[in-house]
């Protein structure tokens, strides 16, 4: 919780997979470890389209019973387009506590080449500490509807 003035208020975060860049992918066993320098994006109210502030963070994205059909060459891969899906329905932005069992799809995309996995589970496990990067002013445009 953060302090705004005398009230107590929510911080809520999300992974924004555009402009995040994945690292390495890790073979555990069945499953697979997802590592990324990523973008999240911190507001009280909705994390990406509300203002809040932007921040670094290294995380892994842990995928449970995984396949991996197409991976960078390199290992590294800038995400200029991603997408994760789970039970069919796709989130725009990963929340930082996002631990969820059911039929993962994720698909990444970057000039490095392509990452595409499926798993029956997936959750986020942080790395270290986030450092800021910038202030975000909003974009309620985007906001859902």
């Amino acid at each position: 919780m953060a302090q705004c003035g005398k009230t107590s208020r929510a911080q809520h975060r999300a992974v924004a997979l555009h402009d995040s860049k994945v690292l390495a992918v890790i073979r555990e066993g069945r499953g697979l470890r997802i590592r990324l320098a990523a973008y999240v994006h911190v507001s009280v109210g909705l994390p990406g389209i509300d203002a809040g502030t932007g921040w670094a963070q290294e995380l892994d994205l842990v995928l449970g019973e995984a396949s991996l059909t197409a991976a960078p060459a390199e290992g590294t891969l800038w995400i200029s387009e991603g997408q994760v899906a789970i039970d069919g329905t796709p989130l725009r932005l990963l929340p930082l506590e996002l631990r969820r069992a059911g039929r993962v799809r994720m698909e990444l995309a970057g000039a490095e080449g392509r990452l595409f996995a499926e798993a029956a589970s997936i959750s986020i496990a942080t790395r270290g500490d986030p450092e800021f990067v910038e202030k975000f002013a909003g974009a309620a445009h985007d906001r859902p509807n």
